[in-house]
């Protein structure tokens, strides 16, 4: 018998499985928020490099600020573009497979024998079709403009932390599971 976690997990499978008619735009999608989570986690390691020259001697150091300084700034532009391309392929799934998912429901509907139309209530069937469905279809949206990218970015900055310095990485590492075991337990 199933378990009850394994109950939950299937229908968001389910709904996530309509993304393989869209396999061009997921990869699109993917490959924009990684770029995006790249670009956002870059100018952490641009400002060490930006101490490190601005508490040196700053005067022969000044090609190289200004040279940071635009790096940094084209990091932002980066982050804007790719931050608006995965938001907009995020939104664009969640649409396409919440019509999809409602062509399923109309197409399930339209099979069925008139006896079913007459036991069911006609606002419940309304409801499956139209407020249900855009629910599912929210919840998508959700998961790819707001839950996916994530985790992607705490790999991201993780990243960051480690080239910058190991020793403060580890104890991050060390730190925030604890953290998080206490912030769940209460």
């Amino acid at each position: 018998m199933n378990s009850p976690s394994e109950k939950k997990r299937k229908p968001f499978f389910y709904f996530l499985g309509f993304g393989f008619n869209y396999k061009k735009r997921v990869v699109l999608y993917f490959v924009a928020m990684c770029l995006y989570v790249g670009f956002k986690a870059y100018p952490f390691y641009l400002i060490r490099d930006f101490l490190a020259i601005l508490f040196e001697n700053v005067g022969e150091h000044s090609s190289e600020i200004i040279q940071i300084v635009i790096a940094i700034a084209s990091c932002g532009v980066m982050i804007g573009l790719f931050s608006y391309f995965y938001r907009y392929l995020g939104h664009y799934l969640s649409i396409k497979i919440g019509i999809d998912i409602k062509n399923r429901i109309y197409n399930h509907f339209t099979g069925m024998p008139l006896a079913f139309f007459q036991k069911q209530e006609k606002g419940d069937l309304i409801t499956k079709m139209t407020h249900d469905t855009g629910a599912v279809s929210q919840m998508i949206h959700r998961f790819f403009v707001q839950a996916l990218p994530k985790p992607f970015e705490l790999i991201g900055y993780s990243v960051i932390c480690f080239v910058l310095c190991w020793q403060l990485a580890m104890i991050f590492l060390i730190i925030i599971p604890l953290i998080g075991l206490i912030v769940n337990h209460f």
